[in-house]
């Protein structure tokens, strides 16, 4: 039987330069100036994004230096010439040397392969779409999945259609066999389901998630007091049915392999790509680095995806008005600690707070 591997490290965040939970207002004037530019036409996101001679993005300021690998799928659909368009993408993404192929394949028929890009037929969209090989936060990586992002815009693909999403796999050698870790990592995403599942929503769409029963977040695993190998087992296999989170992919005994969060709208812009992708590996570096706060973590109440939604629809007062005062700063309250949670630095939260003030929070719950 294996052994359960001790916690990663019991290193603390920075003290962070600001706070949303303590400061309302500063978290106020963010949102309104970015509500004001995307009213206006403007995408206020950019100017978070970080060139890739910027890299590494995900980690400054972060909780660790423990580096992320990732990969992406982008799902989109295609204009009506769709079979000559996709076979003309196809052919650009081999000539430029990012495929082998100069057509689409059939549906996960190179899931073995993890070095180089693919780009596949999916039921679910007319375009199909184009996997990444393994990523890493270099300036390297981030340029390829620029190029890649600038192929399939070129030939008329839409990442921000109703049935396209963009499904982020998350490399978990840094969690090991854990169980504590695990436990904060899981609990972190049961606690701020709503949160999350609003910023998962692509803003240029209409800012609210597509919902698609498929993306459900599962029960949340009940924790037994012993922490053992069968625990940590049974933890893992309890997530393993492509849900929200899916671990399939991640060895029930080592811990090895990768999370995959399937949870995302699709999207074919970079600064939307970039947020995301920092979402999930601060939601990874919470869990690793904060074992001096496990109960306080384990401690945290579940918020239900479609809570926020639910509860204004219900609040007759408000169900149609927009919220101002104490109403509002209740309604933001789980997602301004959040923020506080996960991320260390200004900018970080700053970024978190647009993409928050561009989207809605999802219409209702999405569990099976």
């Amino acid at each position: 039987m294996p052994t359960i591997a001790p916690a990663v490290t019991t290193r603390q965040a920075p003290v962070a330069s600001l706070s949303f939970t303590d400061d309302f207002s500063a978290f106020r004037r963010i949102y309104k100036t970015a509500r004001a530019s995307a009213a206006n036409g403007g995408n206020p996101l950019e100017s978070f994004l970080a060139a890739p001679s910027a890299a590494p993005i995900l980690t400054t300021g972060s909780y660790g230096t423990v580096e992320p690998m990732f990969g992406i799928e982008i799902e989109f659909d295609g204009p009506d010439s769709g079979y000559l368009e996709s076979a003309r993408l196809a052919g650009e993404l081999c000539a430029r040397m990012f495929t082998e192929y100069n057509y689409r394949m059939d549906y996960h028929s190179l899931s073995h392969e993890t070095q180089t890009w693919r780009y596949e037929d999916d039921m679910t969209v007319t375009g199909g779409e184009v996997i990444s090989p393994i990523l890493h936060d270099t300036p390297r990586d981030w340029d390829s999945l620029g190029q890649v992002i600038d192929i399939i815009t070129a030939h008329g693909g839409n990442g921000s259609s109703r049935n396209a999403g963009g499904h982020i796999h998350l490399d978990t050698s840094s969690f090991g066999n854990d169980i504590r870790v695990w436990q904060r990592f899981f609990t972190i995403y049961h606690a701020f389901d709503d949160v999350i599942t609003r910023l998962a929503s692509n803003p240029f769409r209409n800012g609210r998630h597509r919902g698609y029963n498929y993306t459900h977040l599962s029960t949340p695993y009940t924790y037994p007091h012993d922490i053992n190998a069968a625990a940590f087992r049974n933890m893992i296999n309890h997530y393993s049915d492509r849900g929200s989170i899916n671990t399939s992919s991640v060895s029930p005994v080592t811990g090895n392999g990768h999370i995959e969060f399937r949870i995302w709208d699709g999207s074919a812009d970079m600064a939307v790509i970039q947020t995301h992708v920092k979402i999930v590996c601060a939601i990874r570096d919470a869990a690793i680095f904060n074992e001096g706060r496990h109960d306080e973590i384990m401690a945290l109440p579940r918020e239900d995806r479609g809570k926020h939604y639910s509860e204004r629809r219900t609040d007759h007062e408000h169900a149609n008005t927009n919220l101002s005062g104490e109403h509002w700063q209740d309604d933001t309250k789980s997602f301004r600690q959040f923020c506080d949670l996960l991320f260390t630095t200004r900018s970080d939260k700053e970024q978190m707070a647009t993409l928050f003030a561009m989207t809605k929070w999802p219409r209702r719950s999405y569990h099976r």
